[in-house]
């Protein structure tokens, strides 16, 4: 598990660009991902491997010299393969779509999201799994001691607390270039010290 883990790396800062890709795009990309998960219901997991996917994918084609796709239906797309990955029961790309333009009055066909979806696969060259920061969290806890979350009071505010980290630290374009383990590690010992 520990032989693949890698760092995305910072795309949005990349000299020479024609991604054209901002910190406050990417901010809003992950914000609508997130959004997209709670009101799908979806497993934290498959919040993490979206973003995952959408940032891999994005760090291709900055290297590519590509230029991002709209990065609305690349939110939905992520999160749909993300979906089809972590959920028990796959997603549907009607509901989706249906849900997008209910919620935020957003037009969305189909087609396209299927064609972006087959880009972002061949892109990745069907690497679509990653180490969550969640699996590192959990270990961490067992380690020091505060993973008994059920029956203890504190071990749950320390992992509620680290989780909140994890999905700030996601979000934030700045720390892209860290490994999942250190993000993981770095919320543990923030949510340790402030309780």
């Amino acid at each position: 598990m520990l032989i693949d883990e890698y760092a995305i790396g910072d795309y949005i800062h990349l000299k020479n660009s024609t991604i054209k890709v901002t910190e406050e795009a990417r901010h809003h990309m992950i914000t609508l991902i997130e959004e997209l998960n709670r009101l799908k219901d979806y497993k934290q997991e498959a919040f993490y491997l979206a973003c995952s996917l959408a940032d891999r994918y994005l760090v291709n084609l900055a290297v590519q010299k590509n230029k991002a796709p709209c990065l609305i239906r690349l939110a939905i797309v992520c999160t749909l393969m993300s979906a089809k990955l972590e959920q028990p029961i796959s997603p549907s790309f009607n509901r989706m779509i249906r849900l997008v333009e209910d919620e935020w009055g957003i037009k969305i066909v189909k087609s396209e999201l299927i064609d972006l979806e087959e880009k972002v696969i061949r892109t990745l060259d069907f690497s679509l799994h990653y180490t969550c920061p969640i699996v590192f969290l959990e270990r961490y806890q067992r380690i020091f001691g505060v993973d008994e979350e059920a029956i203890d009071q504190d071990s749950h505010l320390v992992g509620e607390l680290a989780r909140r980290f994890l999905r700030c630290l996601v979000s934030h374009s700045s720390f892209l270039h860290f490994k999942t383990s250190q993000m993981a590690a770095s919320a543990l010992l923030l949510s340790l010290n402030l309780l």
